[in-house]
This record gives structure tokens, sequence and C-alpha cells, in this order.
């Protein structure tokens, strides 16, 4: 259900813009929409990880009395979730930018997805992106969530220069050219 919060007075409000918050953790996100002095959120998601009753799956490539690989099933599992995390990402962020223009984006998400959730966003709003923020603050109140972009406090914050964006996108090119 969609509810469409009026945002504290001393909050941002975003008079006459269209913000973006991409809230994300390893495998769930929070997708809020702020604009004239209002957040709603319009999309929240989580990949469920597969429940398994034991360790199944462990296997081991062996040749002439020796190990050469072990692991299990269940690390491409996770891998797996991660890409299908992803696309879903990369597809909801896509119809989002054809419901209208974007003029700010805000970014959270922990530091080891950070790359790649900024990998799978359109142009567009990589291009609008003002701040990032690391960590994981999907379980927060949408105002807590903007409480952060206010705040210079305790989690790393990165603003986002256009010559940093510059270098994002040259990353991306390149890895989409391998």
């Amino acid at each position: 259900m969609r509810r469409r919060l009026h945002i504290t007075q001393t909050l941002p409000q975003f008079t006459n813009e269209r913000a973006l918050f991409i809230v994300t953790g390893t495998k769930s996100l929070e997708l809020y929409e702020a604009m004239n002095g209002t957040i709603e959120n319009v999309l929240s998601y989580r990949i469920e990880a597969p429940e398994y009753s034991d360790k199944e799956g462990h296997f081991a490539k062996r040749r002439g009395g020796k190990t050469l690989a072990s692991g299990a099933v269940r690390e491409d599992v996770e891998a797996s979730l991660r890409v299908k995390f992803l696309r879903q990402l990369e597809s909801s962020l896509q119809t989002i930018m054809h419901s209208g223009k974007v003029t700010a984006a805000y970014i959270f998400s922990p530091q080891h997805m950070m790359n790649d959730v900024v990998k799978v966003m359109p142009r567009a709003i990589q291009k609008q992106t003002k701040k990032v923020v690391q960590g994981n603050f999907t379980k927060l109140h949408p105002f807590e969530v903007l409480q952060k972009i206010v705040d210079k406090g305790e989690e790393k914050v990165q603003v986002i220069t256009s010559e940093a964006m510059k270098l994002l996108q040259k990353a991306q090119l390149q890895t989409n050219l391998h």
C-alpha cells in the first residue's frame, strides 16, 4: 500500500523537484519519491533466500589423490540472488524513469553493494545523484532516511562531484565492454 507522508518542516521539502531515494541492502530495496513537502514509498521488495534443512550440496573435485577444489552450491545461490536483486533493481529504476523526470537522486547502500547499484542505475539517474551514503538503511523510517542527507554524522557520506560521476560512468563503460 502506497502512502504519501507530509515531511516534517525540519527536513528538506523538495519544493518543485522530484527526488528519488534509492535505499538498498544486500537483497532488499526501499524506493522513495519526495516532492513538494511529501515523501512516498513507491516500491519495496526483498529477495528471499531459499531455506535449506542442512548444509547440503557440498562438493569436492579430486584428481590423483589431491583435492583441487571444494565448495558448496549455497555459494552459487548467494551469487545468483545478488544478480536477481540487481536485475530487479535495474528494471524498477527504468520503470521509475518512464514515469517522469527525476531532478535529484540519493543513494543509500552498503559499501559492498555500492558499485553494483551504481552500475545498474540509468544514466539519467546517475547524472542527478546528489549524495551517496554507505550503509544498510532499509529498515529506517523515511524521515530518518531524509535526516541522513542533512546530517554530517557518523556514517560515511560521500558527495558525488561531476568528476567522480564521470569516473563512475567510465568504469561502467569499461565493465560493459568486457
